[in-house]
């Protein structure tokens, strides 16, 4: 088996296919070519800044940091105390105008060679200043260790880019380039104290926040990366960026987030304490009266702190108060009053000596540290978040152009007076981000009765009202469940429903049984009720507030019984206002949800050679999804799925778990999958044998191409060989695509009013990688905003298909949703599997919800992965 390195120091790039030009406009992107003068060099050294304890204690490393917290707080110390280290050497004796570049960390870049080989610099508290003696213990000193870097070379030739020519870049990538620019294009505005560096590559504006209630505000600021790109074949780097605007935790006294979190006032039940615990869980607070000591929230107190018990006073040995031993013990001291006695007491998230009695703070004493960013798990918690981010964040073409250049100009980028820039012979200039922009046809869709309907090529929609569905699927019995005091809705809304879609083609072999309630819903009940009647299909419609869908969709998993929900809400809008578009999206999903297609999306002639009508061609995606809270236990979850239907067009799959937050698709459980895929299309489909099977990927960043080709398909390519399926009666196509990207497009020219680029733009010039095939593809039409094209990676191409013919192939896919009457941004398999990881994720969720005594056997992970895979799809067959 050929080896990620050989596969594409082999590779060849495919010869265009003979098809007419695409027509060609100019736009512009969010990237910038960065050119360094000839003979530039920098030299890196690896860094260590040491809390020296004294007393035998073990001297503290002050690159790292538990949180967000507390890692801008050591980020902070290390600049000054690095600072005062140059002060001190003459700037390690290259004189005090040489400038640097420096993570706040641990590594170091200069432009000229430090003469000696180990620099080991010693501060005292007297030598720093006012923040840093704040921050840290009176009885501390400091150390400044400076050295050659023992992480890659010692000498960074600043014009090498060699690794990304002969494409070893991605067999072992030297990322020293790379980092040294995204660091150096930063220093300006870190040294001016504009931005702050918080989060992978990620910059915020200082003191530019929008308060937005709940101890929360609005920070600007920027993602920045940088990459080798093509360049018309004259390769060289450029620096991507793009504007954000993110939620952080205001830095201000704790009490004051607690009342703004409940209404300016204290929390007042068990509920809203438990609201403001899940969003303040692990949010690092400092001390007021002493700011040398921060942790982590851990958790409230169940009582008041007037009610919590008395402790030993440790001086006088005698049993007091929280409120007395700040309010008359150690307020002269400490200067904290505690007045608030119905707020209840913290408790750090550190190890405590005595679990039994921990040690507990007045919320009054505690103040949020600064730099903390809101994880977006936890928006949900707060009502308005999500709609304020989207706001910020969900800007058109001209307004985020302008964002980032505003940002651009903050960070000196452009600016030949920015002294770090310059001493390592760096320029950018602002006219370099010009991009030819191609534009290829939609795709047209053949539905039943040999109909044909050609998109608005505008904007990437059609009208398919009158037409029958190409494969419309048959139900033999299915229910109405629904609450008796919505009779009346429920009954005009059913019969529409069959109507409508029977004038699609779907047909009704006996008409729904009513499953009436008043109360809670058996949903265990009615779908073992379901099983033993031969039930096909569930239709529930319920109140919006009834919080009823997860129960729906985990039983529906559980005993294999396909399900539709609707909201009385949507029902009311349908029969009463005539929504003839939403019933549609209804219909559509129904009919694909029992095994139906509505249409075939047909590729262009010229590509016709890789139809999936032909049956040689094997399409698979798979996707994965991460947890974003709770236990370390809880599982990722894969979505996979693939044209293995009776249909050629139709995509099914499945989800499965595996270990947490583990990015990588686990070798077994995909190797198991495929078999099952390639059983149920020999099943299926007996005379499609696959010659060509084409693998999509979503969610990898670009430094996991090789992780993917080495393992996953690896495990793929093992199944195939299990199946009795030889290497050489079948070739591979493996295409990574993703939109968690920070590259942006437009169309126009700078000065003229940005718009974004129209639906089926391909990026494929200029700044696309130099060391694997790249493009960037918009299929579809952006509803807000601007638009966010697909970025597709391809490290493998066995058949070696044109990169005209995979465009137009990839395209036909985007027009294969089925549910709604335009193109969608991903190709259908991979964003069928991201619905399906979504979908198995929240049936885990629920499945905790409703079985909460047998999670014990949660840990270890290798315990839960096959018991958890039998609340999937998989052993409900397509066909």
């Amino acid at each position: 088996m050929s080896s990620y390195s050989s596969n594409m120091k082999s590779y060849q790039k495919p010869a265009a296919s003979q098809q007419n030009t695409p027509s060609k406009s100019e736009g512009i992107c969010t990237m910038f070519l960065i050119k360094v003068a000839n003979g530039k060099k920098a030299f890196r050294y690896d860094v260590d800044i040491m809390l020296v304890l004294g007393n035998d204690i073990p001297p503290k490393k002050l690159s790292k940091g538990a949180d967000d917290g507390q890692r801008a707080l050591n980020r902070a110390l290390c600049s000054r105390l690095l600072k005062v280290a140059q002060k001190k050497t003459d700037c390690f004796g290259l004189g005090p105008q040489c400038p640097i570049v420096f993570d706040n960390k641990c590594i170091l870049f200069t432009p000229v060679q430090i003469k000696s080989d180990q620099l080991d610099i010693s501060i005292s508290l007297d030598e720093v200043d006012e923040f840093v003696k704040t921050y840290c213990s009176d009885r501390v000193s400091f150390t400044v260790n400076i050295s050659p870097t023992r992480q890659g070379s010692h000498v960074l030739d600043l014009n090498d880019i060699a690794q990304y020519i002969s494409r070893a870049s991605l067999d072992q990538e030297d990322h020293s380039l790379r980092t040294f620019l995204e660091l150096a294009t930063s220093q300006y505005a870190l040294d001016n104290d504009l931005y702050t560096a918080i989060g992978a590559a990620k910059l915020y504006q200082n003191n530019q926040e929008k308060k937005i209630g709940h101890g929360i505000v609005l920070r600007p600021g920027i993602t920045r990366g940088t990459r080798v790109v093509q360049n018309f074949d004259k390769p060289m780097p450029a620096l991507v960026l793009d504007a954000q605007v993110s939620p952080f935790y205001a830095a201000q006294p704790l009490i004051t987030t607690v009342m703004e979190m409940n209404g300016n006032r204290a929390p007042r039940n068990e509920e809203e304490w438990t609201r403001t615990f899940n969003l303040l869980k692990d949010v690092r607070v400092c001390v007021t009266y002493n700011r040398k000591r921060s942790f982590g929230i851990g958790k409230f107190t169940q009582e008041e702190v007037g009610q919590i018990p008395a402790f030993k006073e440790e001086n006088s040995g005698r049993m007091v108060s929280i409120p007395e031993y700040y309010n008359e013990i150690k307020f002269e001291q400490y200067k904290v009053r505690v007045s608030n006695l119905n707020l209840r007491g913290v408790i750090p998230n550190t190890p405590q000596r005595d679990p039994s009695k921990p040690e507990i703070f007045p919320i009054e004493c505690l103040e949020v540290m600064r730099h903390q960013k809101v994880p977006m798990e936890k928006t949900r918690f707060h009502n308005s978040l999500s709609t304020d981010l989207i706001k910020v964040n969900v800007v058109l073409p001209n307004e985020r152009n302008k964002q980032i250049l505003e940002h651009a100009a903050r960070l000196g980028i452009f600016d030949t007076k920015n002294a770090v820039l310059a001493a390592f012979g760096i320029t950018i200039e602002l006219k370099t981000f010009n991009v030819p922009i191609e534009k290829q046809q939609c795709s047209n869709l053949k539905y039943g009765d040999a109909k044909f309907v050609m998109p608005n090529g505008e904007n990437a929609t059609w009208n398919a009202r009158a037409n029958k569905y190409i494969s419309p699927a048959k139900i033999s019995s299915w229910i109405v469940v629904y609450n008796t005091q919505h009779k009346d809705v429920v009954l005009l809304f059913v019969n529409k429903f069959v109507e409508d879609c029977k004038s699609r083609g779907i047909q009704f072999l006996n008409n729904p049984q009513p499953v009436k309630f008043d109360g809670p819903i058996d949903f265990e009940d009615t779908f073992k009720k379901c099983v033993e009647r031969k039930v096909e299909f569930v239709l529930l419609i319920d109140p919006l507030t009834s919080d009823t869908h997860g129960a729906l969709k985990y039983y529906e998993a559980l005993y294999k019984v396909a399900s539709q929900h609707i909201t009385v809400g949507t029902a009311e809008k349908i029969v009463k206002q005539n929504q003839g578009r939403t019933m549609e999206n209804i219909i559509n999903k129904t009919n694909c949800k029992l095994n139906g297609l509505n249409y075939v999306p047909l590729i262009n002639d010229v590509s016709n050679a890789y139809s999936l009508e032909k049956g040689d061609i094997l399409v698979i995606g798979y996707d994965v999804a991460h947890p974003t809270s709770g236990s370390p236990f809880d599982p990722s979850v894969v979505g996979i799925c693939a044209n293995m239907a009776p249909n050629k067009h139709n995509f099914v799959g499945d989800y499965f778990y595996q270990a947490s937050c583990k990015e990588s698709v686990d070798s077994d459980q995909l190797t198991e999958r495929i078999i099952w895929i390639l059983m149920t299309l020999k099943k299926n489909r007996p005379t499609n044998r696959p010659k060509t099977v084409v693998i999509l990927r979503d969610g990898l960043s670009e430094g996991q191409f090789k992780m993917a080709v080495e393992e996953e398909l690896s495990s793929i390519r093992k199944a195939f060989a299990t199946c009795g399926i030889k290497e050489g009666q079948i070739q591979f196509v493996f295409v990574i695509a993703t939109k968690r990207h920070n590259k942006r497009f437009f169309l126009g020219q700078l000065g003229q009013t940005l718009e974004n680029v129209a639906p089926g733009s391909i990026i494929q010039e200029k700044f696309v990688r130099e060391d694997v095939l790249e493009w960037f593809q918009l299929p579809h039409k952006a509803i807000k905003g601007t638009a966010q094209a697909v970025q597709y990676g391809i490290p493998v191409n066995e058949p070696k298909i044109s990169k005209k013919d995979l465009q137009a192939f990839l395209t036909t896919l985007c027009f294969n949703h089925q549910i709604v009457n335009c193109a969608v941004s991903l190709p259908e398999p991979v964003y069928q599997a991201d619905e399906l990881a979504k979908r198995g994720f929240n049936n885990y969720v629920t499945m905790k919800k409703i079985n909460q005594r047998r999670f014990q056997w949660m840990q270890p992970p290798t315990k839960w992965t096959r018991r958890l895979c039998r609340r999937s799809y998989l052993s409900r067959t397509q066909n």
